[in-house]
């Protein structure tokens, strides 16, 4: 296949040969629509969002409590939560045969 070269002036420059296989393909129309829609839809602003709480028409309610969403652990949970990892170990100590120590051995 043998096309010709032009300048930016128009003026032709001379003719170049290209591969017959690869550029005397037929173009597929679905792929250069898809080409197309990819390309214009890269163009647009995405000027889209979400309302936030004061926009919303359907309720006034509050979402959540005065002092924030926040949970609190109190002493008695530190208490649970060291008296179960413990109690756990001992057993875990004891079903596997190994010697506990002696301030706990009677737990097991």
């Amino acid at each position: 296949m043998k096309l010709d070269v032009i300048k930016l002036d128009g003026g032709k420059a001379g003719s170049i040969d290209l591969d017959e296989a690869l550029f005397g393909l037929e173009p597929r129309v679905d792929i250069l629509h898809r080409v197309v829609r990819w390309q214009r839809n890269n163009t647009q602003a995405g000027t889209h969002k979400v309302k936030t709480r004061s926009e919303v028409s359907y309720s006034t309610k509050k979402i959540y409590r005065q002092k924030g969403p926040v949970a609190h652990v109190t002493v008695l949970d530190l208490l649970r939560f060291f008296v179960v990892a413990v109690f756990t170990r001992v057993q875990l100590l004891a079903a596997t045969g190994m010697n506990c120590p002696r301030k706990c051995a009677h737990w097991a």
